[in-house]
């Protein structure tokens, strides 16, 4: 009995030794001037307002026979979002407690695909609460390049940020807005 489990356990570690081991994923590289990161907030009847994220770290790896993106985390400073009225960038960013957590974070755990459409799955990092985020993309793979676009629509009241007041009670920013996103990876190297 002895022998037979031994050798069993010996057969065991041949085949272990000898397996493929699973390929390490591949760093991708963002075009960052092709790329972009939009905020689109509405502002009820006077129309929405974006604000564009100048600076932001994003890395991206795709599995070894790049077709399939495997990881993805974007951070950015919340001062690196600005519109085309500095004053209002300033009253977003006290609106945010930016001076507490400067910094909104982005973690992708998974992709969910049912046929064509694809869903990201991932944790949104803001004013220092984590919670789940989930939206459809569009990927495109292509020799190892890819482009990935999508929208991501988030209510700040479930980051405890509540409504936005400008000018007083007059105008309102809505707290649902939208996260406009458009990535072109390549390999790296």
């Amino acid at each position: 009995m002895k022998i037979k489990s031994a050798f069993g356990f010996l057969l065991a570690l041949v085949a272990l030794i000898n397996a493929p081991l699973r390929a390490a994923d591949v760093p991708l590289a963002v075009d960052y001037t092709r790329s972009h990161i939009d905020l689109v907030a509405n502002r009820g009847h006077r129309g929405t307002f974006t604000g564009h994220v100048e600076k932001y770290n994003a890395q991206f790896a795709a599995n070894a026979a790049l077709d399939k993106i495997t990881s993805a985390a974007i951070t950015f400073q919340l001062a690196d979002a600005h519109s085309d009225k500095p004053n209002r960038d300033k009253k977003v960013l006290k609106w945010v407690h930016a001076d507490k957590f400067p910094e909104a974070a982005y973690t992708l755990r998974q992709f969910l695909r049912d046929g064509q459409k694809i869903t990201a799955v991932g944790a949104l990092v803001l004013n220092g609460k984590s919670l789940v985020v989930t939206f459809p993309v569009t990927i495109t793979a292509n020799s190892g390049s890819f482009v990935i676009d999508g929208t991501a629509t988030i209510d700040t009241r479930e980051w405890d940020l509540g409504v936005m007041h400008s000018f007083g009670i007059f105008t309102k920013v809505e707290p649902v807005m939208n996260v406009d996103f458009h990535f072109e990876l390549a390999r790296q190297g």
